[in-house]
């Protein structure tokens, strides 16, 4: 499981940390 996660978390850009917090943002200002 975790190399899947490796190989899933590869594939994201090097900022996915950020746009995941910003994604998660816009959706709590959608509730």
């Amino acid at each position: 499981m975790s190399e899947d996660w490796s190989l899933l978390l590869s594939f994201f850009p090097s900022n996915w940390v950020e746009l995941a917090a910003e994604t998660d943002v816009l959706k709590k200002l959608r509730k």
